[in-house]
């Protein structure tokens, strides 16, 4: 009895010891599994996280290889922009009026503006000449300065046979005692006034002698005006051909 009991016990604990090497087998079987699972799910994602980058790398390497043609398109858009800039500068620096063209431009502009026709201008242009064409003499004659102390009437002279008259207004003189006179100050500053009948008076100011033209129909009055005798001034008005 005693022998078959131990029998018994020695078969028991053989397969238990049998049942936990099968199961220490099975826990590496399932651990070796999970290792080649985890081995093979890395290369995988390896694999594609590499394959992604290759992707990103192939883009970025087009992306700089067009950033780099646009650079060069762009550079040579500029280059040329900037030889356009120089030349249109050369050219405007060669053609665009300078000194007594410019003042004539300017003069032009300033008549188009008053409503003067172009077409008046350019035949006005087309007939000058350099030859004076004025009469020999000019026509002399004088008249009193106007002060704010002057009596009477408004001095004044005529020419053109009384197509335009001439005066002026001046500061009055003084005596030695600073007292102002009735006639004016030849060194001070006078206002001139040409006026032509049916037409506004023309002014200019400033110390005489003092030179003004205007045109009356086809004739154009040159006239240079300077100190006279006390109170006086003189103009001497040339008569030329206009244009």
């Amino acid at each position: 009895m005693v022998s078959h009991g131990l029998g018994d016990t020695n078969r028991r604990q053989r397969r238990q010891r049998r049942w936990r090497l099968v199961r220490i087998f099975l826990y590496l079987i399932a651990i070796f599994a999970l290792v080649f699972y985890a081995v093979d799910l890395g290369e995988q994602r390896a694999a594609e996280e590499v394959a992604r980058l290759q992707q990103l790398l192939v883009a970025e390497q087009a992306r700089a290889k067009a950033l780099a043609r646009d650079g060069a398109t762009a550079e040579a858009r500029l280059a040329a922009a900037v030889a356009r800039g120089r030349e249109l500068e050369a050219r405007h620096a060669e053609e665009a009026p300078q000194g007594v063209e410019k003042d004539l431009l300017r003069l032009v502009r300033e008549r188009l503006a008053a409503k003067v026709g172009a077409e008046r201008l350019a035949t006005i242009v087309a007939l000058a000449r350099n030859e004076s064409r004025c009469d020999e003499a000019p026509v002399t004659r004088r008249f009193l300065v106007q002060t704010p102390l002057s009596q009477g009437p408004a001095s004044s002279v005529s020419f053109a046979n009384g197509l335009i008259y001439v005066a002026g207004d001046g500061t009055s003189a003084r005596d030695e005692g600073g007292n102002p006179e009735a006639w004016y100050d030849p060194a001070q500053p006078v206002t001139l006034r040409f006026t032509a009948v049916g037409g506004e008076a023309q002014r200019i100011a400033g110390l005489l002698p003092l030179h003004h033209s205007v045109v009356v129909g086809s004739a154009e009055l040159r006239f240079s005006v300077v100190a006279g005798a006390r109170g006086f001034a003189q103009v001497a008005a040339d008569s030329c051909r206009y244009p």
